[in-house]
């Protein structure tokens, strides 16, 4: 029975979260996959591409982790393909990971968390975040909820700052 293995493909897949977290795909994905893609999941041949497939076209009413892996395995098809034997799953990714310097502007985004927001970056809001944001932890935009939370304290030069982000 190949539907097992086909799944297992797509589904047991591990990606770098925005935060350099490990997110397992299975967690993500299962569900998902037993929800709507029965069909794919029952696939003889080229089992993983079509449950991929069903993914990406159930993406609007995906949960938003599974929905990311999708984006992420979309935006790098033609790069697996061509690097990783079109492999879709834990060795594919980490076959992409390897090759980030020859893969395509959108797959190394997709592939890639974002960059840590920096501390200290705060332009002329180190008075005011010193004062009342320094017990947040930076990243995910915080710092700035922060500051717009103490909007009416804030210095001119900062809430100015502030607006601009």
């Amino acid at each position: 029975m190949r539907a097992a293995p086909a799944l297992a493909l797509v589904i047991f897949m591990v990606m770098p979260a925005p935060c350099g977290a490990k997110v397992p795909v299975a967690t993500a994905c299962r569900a998902e996959a037993d929800k709507y893609c029965k069909e794919a999941l029952k696939a003889k041949e080229k089992g993983a591409e079509l449950v991929l497939q069903c993914l990406e076209e159930m993406s609007p009413v995906l949960v938003e982790p599974c929905r990311r892996f999708v984006q992420a395995m979309v935006a790098c098809r033609t790069e697996s393909k061509r690097f990783c034997k079109g492999r879709v799953s834990d060795e594919g990714w980490a076959c992409l990971l390897r090759r980030r310097g020859q893969l395509s502007g959108p797959c190394r985004a997709a592939i890639e968390p974002p960059p840590p927001e920096d501390p200290l970056d705060i332009g002329p809001c180190g008075a005011d975040y010193d004062r009342f944001c320094w017990k947040v932890r930076p990243g995910d935009g915080r710092q700035w909820r922060c500051l717009r939370e103490h909007w009416d304290e804030l210095e001119d030069e900062c809430r100015a700052y502030v607006e601009g982000k």
